[in-house]
């Protein structure tokens, strides 16, 4: 692994790294799409979002649009994470 050592207010990223970025809500992909925009001029690599809720279709159009790679859960509709196992097993372990 590598790491960047950077002054405080800057970002980099080691040329090949591929940027994985997690947003909780994603509705209009507003604030993903601005960071897409930072992170695009620093590495070479397509950037992987992994949203948890993807609330609306606008912001999934927004950052696609960005050329990024999209992953949700299916907290909302259809998406690549199943989150009732994970749910199943919190809820149960509570219930003991």
């Amino acid at each position: 692994m590598q790491y960047v050592v950077t002054a405080p207010g800057t970002l980099a990223l080691p040329p090949k790294a591929t940027p994985v970025m997690l947003d909780d809500i994603l509705s209009s992909g507003g604030t993903m799409v601005e960071a897409l925009h930072v992170v695009s001029g620093l590495t070479t690599k397509t950037a992987v979002v992994v949203a948890i809720h993807a609330v609306l279709e606008d912001g999934i159009r927004a950052v696609q649009a960005q050329g990024a790679k999209l992953i949700t859960t299916n907290s909302i509709g259809v998406g690549a994470i199943d989150l009732a196992p994970l749910l199943a097993a919190a809820i149960s372990s509570m219930a003991r």
